[in-house]
């Protein structure tokens, strides 16, 4: 009994799949004398419908890792956006006088805006470095422990440049979400309310 390994380019369905083996098993059972169906003189072995399988599963788990994600940024925004609340809340004396002063309401929009923007940036970055540190030092660990064969598959990962900047920018247009509503309630205190807060 002899096996013979092929590897083959451009089969990216199970129909594609089914034809060519179809077209391979007639092509064998005319060279060598014995019919198309015959399991015995040729058994093939096709391994596009498992790898396909592993596609698709990994397509899910993509999937699900961006709905963790986006679940994850709207749970900061929320945060964020609490956290401004608050804010807002305690310096209603300092943002009372300062349009009692004369300051415009769009610098005091953009003041908190810019603030949220600071924050959610900058804790994002620091996400940002975190797993990727997490990730290198994961890959140390493959590279120096030859019983982890099963986890072979997560060797030298590395970060896509275009999503790192795609998720900087989800940042700052979440920190200008968490800001902009905090910041309309700032813009609308009056400034004799303001100077009766304690």
């Amino acid at each position: 009994m002899k096996n013979i390994a092929l590897k083959v380019k451009d089969l990216n369905t199970n129909q594609e799949n089914e034809m060519f083996n179809k077209r391979l098993m007639k092509n064998m059972a005319d060279r060598h004398r014995f019919h198309p169906n015959d399991k015995v003189a040729v058994n093939l072995i096709n391994q596009l419908k498992t790898y396909l399988q592993t596609i698709g599963i990994f397509k899910t788990i993509v999937i699900f890792i961006w709905v963790i994600g986006i679940g994850t940024l709207f749970a900061g925004i929320i945060g964020v956006s609490n956290i401004m609340l608050i804010t807002v809340r305690e310096r209603t004396r300092e943002f009372g006088i300062r349009k009692a002063l004369g300051a415009k309401p769009s610098s005091i929009l953009k003041g908190i805006v810019m603030e949220a923007v600071c924050i959610t940036s900058l804790f994002g970055f620091l996400g940002l470095l975190v797993g990727i540190y997490v990730s290198k030092l994961f890959n140390f660990y493959l590279k120096n422990h030859p019983e982890a064969k099963e986890f072979a598959i997560f060797k030298n990962p590395s970060i896509d440049i275009r999503i790192a900047l795609l998720a900087m920018i989800a940042l700052i247009v979440a920190g200008v979400l968490a800001g902009y509503f905090p910041a309309k309630q700032a813009v609308k205190i009056m400034p004799v309310e303001a100077m009766k807060e304690e």
